[in-house]
Protein backbone atom coordinates (compact mmCIF):
# COMPACT_ATOMS: atom_id res chain seq x y z
CA UNK A 1 0.00 0.00 0.00
CA UNK A 2 1.23 3.50 -0.86
CA UNK A 3 0.19 6.86 0.56
CA UNK A 4 -3.06 7.97 -1.02
CA UNK A 5 -4.19 4.46 -1.88
CA UNK A 6 -7.08 2.66 -0.12
CA UNK A 7 -5.91 0.58 2.82
CA UNK A 8 -6.38 -3.17 2.42
CA UNK A 9 -7.81 -5.43 5.09
CA UNK A 10 -10.98 -3.77 6.34
CA UNK A 11 -14.13 -5.64 5.33
CA UNK A 12 -16.55 -2.85 6.19
CA UNK A 13 -16.89 0.84 6.97
CA UNK A 14 -14.14 2.30 9.19
CA UNK A 15 -15.75 4.57 11.77
CA UNK A 16 -12.81 5.72 13.91
CA UNK A 17 -9.04 5.90 13.56
CA UNK A 18 -6.10 7.13 15.60
CA UNK A 19 -2.33 7.45 15.33
CA UNK A 20 -0.03 6.51 18.17
CA UNK A 21 1.72 9.59 19.65
CA UNK A 22 4.98 8.78 17.86
CA UNK A 23 3.15 8.43 14.54
CA UNK A 24 4.47 4.93 13.93
CA UNK A 25 1.14 3.13 14.33
CA UNK A 26 -2.31 3.72 12.87
CA UNK A 27 -5.34 1.93 14.33
CA UNK A 28 -8.82 1.90 12.80
CA UNK A 29 -12.08 0.30 13.88
CA UNK A 30 -15.48 -0.05 12.29
CA UNK A 31 -18.40 -2.28 11.53
CA UNK A 32 -16.33 -5.38 10.72
CA UNK A 33 -15.86 -5.75 14.50
CA UNK A 34 -12.05 -5.74 14.43
CA UNK A 35 -9.33 -3.12 14.85
CA UNK A 36 -6.88 -2.89 11.99
CA UNK A 37 -3.26 -1.90 12.64
CA UNK A 38 -0.74 -0.41 10.22
CA UNK A 39 2.92 0.46 10.68
CA UNK A 40 3.20 4.07 9.47
CA UNK A 41 6.86 4.62 10.33
CA UNK A 42 7.30 5.33 6.62
CA UNK A 43 4.05 7.13 5.74
CA UNK A 44 4.59 6.76 2.01
CA UNK A 45 4.69 2.98 2.44
CA UNK A 46 2.44 1.94 5.36
CA UNK A 47 2.60 -1.73 6.26
CA UNK A 48 -0.28 -3.89 7.46
CA UNK A 49 0.40 -5.36 10.91
CA UNK A 50 -2.80 -7.31 11.39
CA UNK A 51 -6.16 -7.03 13.10
CA UNK A 52 -7.26 -7.19 16.73
CA UNK A 53 -10.18 -9.52 17.25
CA UNK A 54 -12.37 -10.24 20.24
CA UNK A 55 -15.25 -7.76 20.09
CA UNK A 56 -18.49 -9.20 18.73
CA UNK A 57 -19.89 -5.80 17.86
CA UNK A 58 -19.11 -2.69 15.82
CA UNK A 59 -16.17 -0.54 17.00
CA UNK A 60 -17.19 3.13 17.10
CA UNK A 61 -14.22 4.82 18.78
CA UNK A 62 -10.52 4.23 19.35
CA UNK A 63 -7.86 6.04 21.37
CA UNK A 64 -4.20 5.49 22.26
CA UNK A 65 -2.59 6.54 25.55
CA UNK A 66 0.09 9.23 25.48
CA UNK A 67 2.85 6.70 26.18
CA UNK A 68 1.70 4.66 23.19
CA UNK A 69 1.30 1.49 25.24
CA UNK A 70 -2.48 1.14 25.58
CA UNK A 71 -5.23 1.11 22.95
CA UNK A 72 -8.87 1.62 23.97
CA UNK A 73 -11.88 0.86 21.80
CA UNK A 74 -15.52 1.73 22.46
CA UNK A 75 -18.11 -0.62 21.04
CA UNK A 76 -21.75 -0.72 20.01
CA UNK A 77 -22.48 -3.21 22.76
CA UNK A 78 -21.73 -1.01 25.78
CA UNK A 79 -18.14 -2.18 26.31
CA UNK A 80 -14.66 -0.66 26.21
CA UNK A 81 -11.80 -2.96 25.24
CA UNK A 82 -8.17 -2.40 26.24
CA UNK A 83 -5.06 -3.83 24.57
CA UNK A 84 -1.36 -3.52 25.34
CA UNK A 85 0.23 -2.34 22.07
CA UNK A 86 3.75 -1.69 23.37
CA UNK A 87 4.86 -4.26 20.80
CA UNK A 88 2.46 -3.82 17.86
CA UNK A 89 3.58 -7.15 16.43
CA UNK A 90 2.44 -8.93 19.60
CA UNK A 91 -0.62 -7.09 20.89
CA UNK A 92 -2.12 -8.41 24.12
CA UNK A 93 -5.73 -7.88 25.34
CA UNK A 94 -5.64 -6.64 28.93
CA UNK A 95 -9.18 -5.75 30.02
CA UNK A 96 -12.82 -5.30 29.04
CA UNK A 97 -14.60 -2.44 30.79
CA UNK A 98 -18.34 -2.48 31.44
CA UNK A 99 -20.65 0.15 32.89
CA UNK A 100 -22.23 2.16 30.07
CA UNK A 101 -25.81 1.06 29.42
CA UNK A 102 -25.74 1.80 25.70
CA UNK A 103 -23.37 2.22 22.73
CA UNK A 104 -19.96 3.79 23.48
CA UNK A 105 -19.29 6.43 20.82
CA UNK A 106 -16.23 8.20 22.26
CA UNK A 107 -13.18 7.23 24.30
CA UNK A 108 -10.34 9.47 25.47
CA UNK A 109 -7.27 9.14 27.68
CA UNK A 110 -5.99 11.97 29.83
CA UNK A 111 -2.52 13.09 28.64
CA UNK A 112 -0.90 11.61 31.75
CA UNK A 113 -2.46 8.25 30.86
CA UNK A 114 -3.95 7.77 34.32
CA UNK A 115 -7.62 8.18 33.39
CA UNK A 116 -9.82 6.87 30.58
CA UNK A 117 -13.18 8.45 29.73
CA UNK A 118 -15.95 6.75 27.75
CA UNK A 119 -19.22 8.33 26.61
CA UNK A 120 -22.06 7.42 24.31
CA UNK A 121 -25.74 6.88 23.79
CA UNK A 122 -26.67 6.76 27.48
CA UNK A 123 -25.70 10.47 27.85
CA UNK A 124 -23.15 9.72 30.58
CA UNK A 125 -19.36 9.58 30.74
CA UNK A 126 -17.65 6.85 32.73
CA UNK A 127 -14.20 7.55 34.18
CA UNK A 128 -11.73 4.77 35.02
CA UNK A 129 -8.32 4.84 36.64
CA UNK A 130 -6.11 2.92 34.19
CA UNK A 131 -2.71 3.38 35.81
CA UNK A 132 -2.69 -0.41 35.72
CA UNK A 133 -4.63 -1.13 32.50
CA UNK A 134 -5.05 -4.78 33.45
CA UNK A 135 -6.91 -3.74 36.61
CA UNK A 136 -8.95 -0.61 35.80
CA UNK A 137 -10.92 1.03 38.61
CA UNK A 138 -14.19 2.89 38.01
CA UNK A 139 -13.86 6.39 39.46
CA UNK A 140 -17.34 7.69 38.75
CA UNK A 141 -19.93 8.67 36.17
CA UNK A 142 -20.44 12.18 34.80
CA UNK A 143 -24.03 13.24 34.19
CA UNK A 144 -25.68 16.37 32.85
CA UNK A 145 -26.10 15.89 29.10
CA UNK A 146 -29.57 14.86 27.96
CA UNK A 147 -28.55 13.47 24.57
CA UNK A 148 -25.92 11.16 23.12
CA UNK A 149 -22.22 11.87 23.63
CA UNK A 150 -20.56 11.90 20.20
CA UNK A 151 -17.06 13.19 20.96
CA UNK A 152 -14.65 13.94 23.80
CA UNK A 153 -11.28 15.57 24.42
CA UNK A 154 -9.07 16.25 27.44
CA UNK A 155 -7.03 19.43 27.82
CA UNK A 156 -3.22 19.14 27.66
CA UNK A 157 -2.90 19.87 31.40
CA UNK A 158 -5.28 16.98 32.31
CA UNK A 159 -7.66 19.43 34.01
CA UNK A 160 -10.62 19.74 31.65
CA UNK A 161 -12.80 17.21 29.84
CA UNK A 162 -14.97 18.38 26.94
CA UNK A 163 -17.85 16.37 25.48
CA UNK A 164 -19.81 17.11 22.32
CA UNK A 165 -23.46 16.05 22.29
CA UNK A 166 -26.09 15.06 19.76
CA UNK A 167 -29.59 16.52 19.93
CA UNK A 168 -28.54 19.30 22.32
CA UNK A 169 -25.88 20.66 19.93
CA UNK A 170 -23.83 21.65 23.01
CA UNK A 171 -20.37 21.07 24.45
CA UNK A 172 -20.14 20.19 28.14
CA UNK A 173 -17.04 20.89 30.22
CA UNK A 174 -15.90 19.32 33.49
CA UNK A 175 -12.96 20.01 35.76
CA UNK A 176 -11.33 16.59 36.24
CA UNK A 177 -8.26 17.76 38.16
CA UNK A 178 -9.37 15.20 40.71
CA UNK A 179 -10.92 12.49 38.52
CA UNK A 180 -12.56 10.89 41.54
CA UNK A 181 -14.43 14.16 42.20
CA UNK A 182 -15.12 15.87 38.84
CA UNK A 183 -16.96 19.20 38.81
CA UNK A 184 -19.12 20.73 36.06
CA UNK A 185 -17.07 23.56 34.55
CA UNK A 186 -19.74 26.16 33.84
CA UNK A 187 -22.84 25.93 31.64
CA UNK A 188 -22.74 24.03 28.34
CA UNK A 189 -21.21 25.85 25.36
CA UNK A 190 -23.73 26.48 22.59
CA UNK A 191 -23.52 27.58 18.97
CA UNK A 192 -23.25 24.49 16.76
CA UNK A 193 -26.29 23.79 14.60
CA UNK A 194 -26.14 20.00 14.65
CA UNK A 195 -24.64 17.02 16.50
CA UNK A 196 -20.99 17.60 17.42
CA UNK A 197 -18.80 14.96 15.85
CA UNK A 198 -15.45 16.28 17.07
CA UNK A 199 -13.95 18.39 19.85
CA UNK A 200 -10.29 19.29 20.38
CA UNK A 201 -8.20 21.54 22.61
CA UNK A 202 -5.38 23.70 21.28
CA UNK A 203 -1.88 22.69 22.48
CA UNK A 204 -1.89 25.50 25.07
CA UNK A 205 -5.32 24.44 26.35
CA UNK A 206 -6.77 27.93 25.96
CA UNK A 207 -8.97 27.27 22.94
CA UNK A 208 -11.50 24.52 22.38
CA UNK A 209 -12.68 23.72 18.88
CA UNK A 210 -15.81 21.80 17.93
CA UNK A 211 -17.19 20.67 14.60
CA UNK A 212 -20.67 19.62 13.57
CA UNK A 213 -22.07 18.45 10.23
CA UNK A 214 -22.71 22.04 9.16
CA UNK A 215 -20.00 24.27 10.59
CA UNK A 216 -16.88 24.50 12.66
CA UNK A 217 -16.79 26.41 15.95
CA UNK A 218 -13.82 27.67 17.91
CA UNK A 219 -14.57 28.62 21.50
CA UNK A 220 -12.44 29.78 24.39
CA UNK A 221 -12.09 27.04 26.99
CA UNK A 222 -13.26 29.62 29.52
CA UNK A 223 -16.31 30.63 27.49
CA UNK A 224 -15.11 34.20 26.89
CA UNK A 225 -15.20 34.18 23.09
CA UNK A 226 -16.89 32.22 20.33
CA UNK A 227 -16.02 32.23 16.63
CA UNK A 228 -17.64 30.19 13.88
CA UNK A 229 -15.82 29.06 10.75
CA UNK A 230 -17.28 27.50 7.60
CA UNK A 231 -16.89 23.80 6.95
CA UNK A 232 -18.52 21.44 4.43
CA UNK A 233 -22.20 20.69 5.03
CA UNK A 234 -23.39 17.12 5.01
CA UNK A 235 -27.16 17.30 4.43
CA UNK A 236 -29.06 14.21 5.39
CA UNK A 237 -26.16 12.66 7.32
CA UNK A 238 -27.25 11.40 10.72
CA UNK A 239 -25.58 9.21 13.34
Amino acid sequence: MRAGEPSPGAAGTLVSLVFSPDGHLLAAGGNDKVIHLWDTTTPAHPRTLGALTGPSEEILSVAVSADGRTLAAGSAYRKVYLWNIADPAHVVPVATLVGPSQTVRAVAFTPDGHTLAAGGNDSTIHLWNVVDPAHPVLLGVLTGPTSKIFSMAVSPDDRHLAAGTGAEHSVYLWDISDPAHPIADGPPLTGPASWINSVAFSPDGVTLGSSDSLLGCSTSAHGSRSVTCPSPAQPGHHR
